[in-house]
């Protein structure tokens, strides 16, 4: 089954498993107002259907709003290559 990290959390918190607060951000703008509701701090991390997006540039931690705009921006105009993708990547059309 192939599901994004948000889609696994929505199943999870339909049975009462506890998960982070968090949403899913398609744009710059999205980030931004996304962490202005959260509190001003967030991970961004790129939805992919791939392992270790971590060690690939794809889970970043930003300390305000704008730095969550900026991030997400930079994800969302690029393919992320892990070892799973194969040296083509994969689009990154959510963070």
């Amino acid at each position: 089954m192939k599901i994004h990290e948000f889609q696994a959390k929505e199943i999870f918190a339909r049975y009462g498993i506890p998960v982070p607060q968090g949403t899913i951000a398609a744009s710059a703008d999205e980030a931004r107002a996304a962490t202005e509701h959260f509190g001003g701090r967030a991970v961004v991390k790129a939805q992919v259907h791939a392992g270790g997006r971590g060690q690939a540039g794809g889970v970043k931690v930003a300390q305000s709003s704008d730095e969550a705009a900026s991030t997400a921006a930079a994800m969302l105009s690029t393919s992320l290559v892990t070892k799973q993708t194969g040296p083509e990547g994969v689009p990154v059309n959510q963070s």
